[in-house]
């Protein structure tokens, strides 16, 4: 197969990948948004709160509905600002509320982030 048939075949591929997944099996929160609530909207916002003494910002998405929802706590892992949104909003979209937060000291707060080197 030459570079020019894998350029088209690959794009093909990529074209069509979005339709074919709104055809299998994924749980349509991958794909699509749940169908809005004028009375109980989704929303996220930003939320604080303190630990060992510092200030801890983060993220509440909650889903549209009235009433509690089951809640996810998302660890990411990652100091800075990767937040895996994607993620989030698929959380948020399937019915869920979840939460994400910016590890003590990593950012906008007083402490620094810092590692130590061995």
């Amino acid at each position: 197969m030459g570079n020019v048939a894998r350029i088209v075949a690959m794009c093909f591929f990529l074209c069509s990948a979005p339709a074919y997944a709104q055809m299998s099996d994924l749980p349509t929160a991958l794909y699509r948004d749940a169908a809005a609530d004028a009375q109980y909207p989704a929303e996220s916002r930003g939320i604080q709160f303190e630990s060992h003494g510092a200030s801890v910002n983060g993220t509440l998405f909650r889903p549209a509905g009235k009433g509690a929802h089951p809640t996810v706590i998302l660890f990411h892992g990652l100091p800075g600002n990767e937040q895996n949104l994607d993620l989030l909003r698929a959380i948020q979209r399937a019915g869920w509320t979840a939460i994400t937060f910016h590890y003590r000291g990593s950012r906008f707060g007083r402490n620094v982030y810092a590692r130590r080197r061995g």
